[in-house]
């Protein structure tokens, strides 16, 4: 982030997941809001998201220009997870299961039709 700040408190940036403000800054905060700062880099503890659920990561900001002008940048948004580095999560999935009777009874009409396309084979 790299802000150039106005100092006016009522200018806000902010990151939400599922609309629950993560993390906010204000025009009045000097921390970020310095002119000679060119970037600031931001960490944000979002692990209690980390579920294995959908959820909505978005920005919001709002500039009122009451004094001057305050401007935000956001860039180089990673999300870092606690699995293998590069790897991507997939969470697992169950199997379908037919059973072991069904399984058999597929095993034996297999045998079936082989039996029965071989047979046709020497007949020819």
């Amino acid at each position: 982030m790299a802000p150039v700040c106005s100092g006016d408190a009522p200018d806000f940036v902010e990151a939400t997941i599922d609309g629950n403000v993560v993390w906010s800054v204000n025009a009045a905060d000097a921390t970020y809001c310095d002119i000679n700062t060119a970037y600031s880099p931001i960490s944000v503890d979002v692990s209690s998201y980390a579920d294995g659920g959908s959820h909505t990561l978005a920005f919001h900001s709002q500039v009122f220009g009451v004094s001057g002008t305050t401007n935000f940048w956001i860039d180089d948004v990673d999300l870092v997870t606690a699995g293998t580095p590069g790897v991507p999560y997939v969470a697992p999935t169950a199997l379908p299961s037919i059973g072991t009777s069904a399984m058999i009874g597929l095993g034996a009409l297999l045998a079936l039709f082989g039996f029965a396309g071989l047979r046709r084979r020497r007949l020819n």
